[in-house]
């Protein structure tokens, strides 16, 4: 049966942040972010909870307000990652180089993917008011799902997708005009399910770490409708996650992870 009432979405500004890093820790155990700490992680979430450029949401369950979902996004790119680096890059940098100073393994894996260098260059390019945004015409105002995160023991229940549908509302709400987002091309990425939401396929491009990456975008032309939620039906099979992550005042243009553990 479905039910629009059987999971609530708070933002996580609300006291959700914490548990939203302890979903995309078992997400994404792999994930640069992940192995940055959980320090690292909560800061970085932090930063888009104290942000107007940005969305955060996470669905919980109403009845015993079990965390099972978030998502996380922005609304204007260029300026939140402005906000992150004038407000956390001090912390955000510190917390870094004491990781790397503590796992040598994970110091070598960040030279390898040049984060660092990266992670300087989008730093000036967001002090300096010239941080990168969405490419898009000139004037057109477009915001950049970066991570989407379902609880194993709860997909298949369409949360997933009301997430997703709740932040097309909130951005068509805003006056966006698109939103966009990266994911990992093939078996391993979510770009069927993106598809299936009514995203279109744009392009690709190629992944920090060598991988392909296909580009999705949704127009915002009419208002969206926000889809509804299953009652609980057992524990899904997991689905593939692609392993690129959100870069810390990167440079690049949509370098997040739209892929997801969910289904719709």
């Amino acid at each position: 049966m479905m039910r629009d009432d059987v999971v609530a979405i708070l933002a996580l500004a609300d006291g959700g942040a914490d548990a939203a890093v302890q979903l995309h820790l078992r997400a994404f155990p792999d994930d640069l972010l992940a192995r940055l700490g959980p320090r690292f992680l909560a800061r970085y979430y932090r930063a888009f909870a104290e942000s107007p450029h940005a969305v955060q949401l996470l669905a919980v369950e109403r009845g015993s307000l079990e965390a099972v979902g978030y998502l996380l996004g922005t609304f204007d790119h260029r300026a939140q990652y402005s906000h992150l680096v004038r407000r956390h890059g001090p912390a955000l940098a510190a917390h870094l180089l004491a990781q790397l100073l503590r796992h040598p393994i994970l110091a070598r894996d960040v030279v390898r993917r040049g984060v660092l260098g990266r992670y300087v260059r989008g730093a000036l390019r967001s002090l300096l008011g010239l941080g990168a945004a969405p490419g898009g015409e000139a004037g057109e105002r477009i915001g950049v799902l970066l991570y989407l995160v379902v609880d194993r023991a709860h997909q298949r229940r369409g949360i997933g997708s009301y997430l997703v549908s709740r932040y097309e509302l909130y951005a068509w709400a805003a006056e966006l005009d698109r939103l966009e987002l990266v994911t990992c091309a093939g078996a391993s990425g979510a770009g069927g399910f993106y598809e299936r939401a009514g995203w279109d396929y744009a392009g690709w491009h190629t992944g920090h770490g060598g991988e392909r990456m296909d580009v999705y975008t949704r127009s915002l032309d009419d208002p969206p409708v926000p889809r509804p939620v299953e009652e609980p039906r057992g524990e899904a099979q997991p689905n593939g996650i692609c392993p690129e992550s959100a870069g810390v005042g990167d440079d690049s243009t949509t370098d997040g992870v739209g892929s997801r553990r969910s289904s719709a």
